[in-house]
């Protein structure tokens, strides 16, 4: 079984300088112990460890400490353990008190002695650190299986209150070793600080993006709405202007002038009908011819998504320019949201595979993930309306996707991955069919 640790609760750190102190070492390592839950004959073996290292490290290495710490494992959530790390004061002398002839190797983790091999027979991982101008460092697990991990934290503290009782010796590397949890602590606070900046900052594009958009969006909406609630009156009042020179012909010159004047107004008014739309109509100068390749890889790299989930991108690109038509900064919107979508979907260190390549001459980019894929019944309506699928909700995303490549006469499609998985298509016409 690989004892790889996920969590660790420092408990207690006990300092060895003299006899008197292994047997604290043997009651307190067997006060935890019990603590913790182990069993009677679990509680003896880790006891009885813990006070023959002491004696091996005041014998052979001057003295040295005793760190005790709950740990919690990573392919077993539901077990934990009791983590005994011996330091040695100074490097070894070489004599272990009861036999002279004790030599230290150029390896410690040859050292053949009663404690040692003890340890491997009653513990279930002994891992020893140092050479012969070193000091010692002692690493050993005893296993608990049935562990409440959150039951044990949070009687940690109280734990240590008894525990602590009679340590004075111990003091200062007690507060050492918490000094050095609060800097951990401090250091998971200030990556996941940094792993916020990054999702604000993502937020942030994502919102300047949809705000171009919008602006976008309004301005030519708003010139047509105009455009077309001036145009009936304009419409109107030139006709009837017409008409009336027609069935007046003798009118007088001031009448005359007044109706120049009204129908000089009308034509005024038919130019700024003509100049919204104008404006309305320049919206399809933004569609100019890009590089595809381009474009998806610029996505890429801004694709904070990707970043601050562990999700890699395999880039499949076409080595030479796909030319198409298009409106680059909008495009790019219609690109994130797929690419970020599918980073949502995706697990930590998975990837997502990224195409941009011509398909029977047909300019096209796929976005592959791994994800849990789409029910039939929610890939129906994926384009009608927002919907809840797989882990967050999609639907306003992809109908956003689908508006954008309806205005680069393209098309949005999805479809199951082989091996797990959704690809989503966006493919783009070969010829571009300009509107009247």
């Amino acid at each position: 079984m690989a004892w790889k640790i996920s969590e660790s609760a420092h408990i207690l750190t006990l300092v060895v300088k003299r006899d008197r102190d292994i047997p604290l070492v043997r009651t307190k390592t067997k006060l935890l112990a019990r603590e913790m839950g182990f069993e009677r004959l679990a509680v003896i073996q880790l006891a009885t460890s813990a006070s023959e290292v002491a004696r091996l490290l005041l014998r052979m290495f001057g003295g040295g400490q005793v760190r005790l710490s709950a740990v919690r494992f990573e392919n077993r959530m539901d077990s934990c353990g009791l983590e005994l790390i011996f330091v040695g004061r100074q490097s070894c002398t070489g004599m272990d008190g009861l036999n002279d002839s004790v030599a230290c190797p150029a390896n410690l983790n040859d050292l053949k002695i009663a404690p040692i091999n003890g340890l491997k027979k009653v513990l279930d991982k002994v891992t020893i650190k140092g050479e012969r101008d070193s000091s010692i460092r002692l690493y050993c697990l005893k296993y608990r299986g049935d562990c409440d991990w959150q039951e044990l934290q949070a009687g940690a503290s109280e734990i240590r209150n008894q525990l602590f009782r009679d340590t004075e010796e111990s003091y200062v590397e007690n507060l050492r070793a918490k000094h050095e949890e609060v800097r951990k602590l401090l250091k998971e606070k200030s990556a996941k600080n940094i792993e916020l900046d990054r999702v604000n900052t993502d937020l942030l594009q994502l919102n300047q993006e949809l705000e171009a958009l919008a602006n976008e969006r309004t301005i030519g909406e708003m010139a047509l709405k105009i455009a077309d609630q001036v145009r009936n009156p304009a419409s109107v009042i030139g006709g009837l202007i017409r008409l009336l020179r027609k069935k007046l012909p003798e009118l007088g010159s001031r009448e005359a002038e007044k109706i120049d004047a009204i129908e000089d107004q009308a034509a005024k008014l038919e130019e700024i009908v003509a100049s919204f739309e104008s404006l309305a109509d320049q919206q399809s100068l933004y569609f100019i011819e890009e590089d595809l390749v381009e474009v998806v890889q610029e996505a890429v790299n801004s694709c904070n998504t990707l970043q601050h989930k562990g999700v890699g991108t395999k880039l499949l690109l076409a080595d030479s320019p796909i030319i198409i038509k298009a409106n680059r900064p909008i495009l790019k919107i219609a690109l994130l949201h797929v690419l970020r979508n599918s980073a949502d979907v995706s697990l930590p260190g998975s990837e997502v595979e990224v195409r941009a390549a011509l398909m029977d001459g047909q300019p096209m980019v796929s976005m592959a993930d791994r994800g849990e894929g789409f029910p039939s019944e929610i890939r129906k309506k994926l384009f009608f309306g927002p919907v809840e699928s797989r882990q967050k909700g999609t639907g306003l995303g992809l109908l956003i996707v689908k508006q954008i490549m309806e205005e680069h006469q393209a098309t949005i499609s999805i479809e199951d991955r082989e091996g797990g998985g959704t690809v989503v298509f966006l493919k783009f016409p070969i010829r571009w069919q300009e509107r009247m």
